[in-house]
């Protein structure tokens, strides 16, 4: 069973020309599980197109490395806004102690995305 700590979250991550690399979008507070909400994702007049945009708990390299730790795919385009969830507060995918939420594209993009994360911090 899980104990949420303190109320519901938010955090905004600008993302630029590493975007296909393996990004931290969001590190717990030490000895505390991240909950996802939700997870927005703006792109604002890409002119290379991220492709698929994943979102998963941990540092592997890609968002399939460990399939469980998978919190969700989207296809924003060039100009886009996709969410991610909604969840309950409560109900939506859980890391383990100290995972960090990570996020990448499938394309390179050559400047700004924005990733919004709406979460609780639990212990478990």
């Amino acid at each position: 069973m899980s104990y949420p700590i303190g109320g519901v979250k938010q955090t905004t991550v600008d993302v630029g020309a590493t975007s296909a690399t393996r990004q931290t979008l969001l590190t717990p507070t030490t000895g505390l599980a991240v909950r996802i909400i939700s997870v927005q994702v703006v792109t604002r007049g890409l002119t290379t197109n991220p492709d698929r945009v994943s979102v998963y708990f941990s540092t592997g390299a890609a968002y399939t490395t460990t399939v469980a730790k998978a919190i969700g795919e989207a296809v924003p385009g060039t100009t886009g806004n996709v969410m991610i969830g909604p969840w309950h507060a409560g109900e939506g995918p859980i890391g383990a102690v100290n995972d960090v939420v990570s996020g990448i594209t499938e394309t390179e993009t050559e400047t700004t995305m924005r990733y919004t994360i709406v979460y609780q911090e639990e212990s478990l």
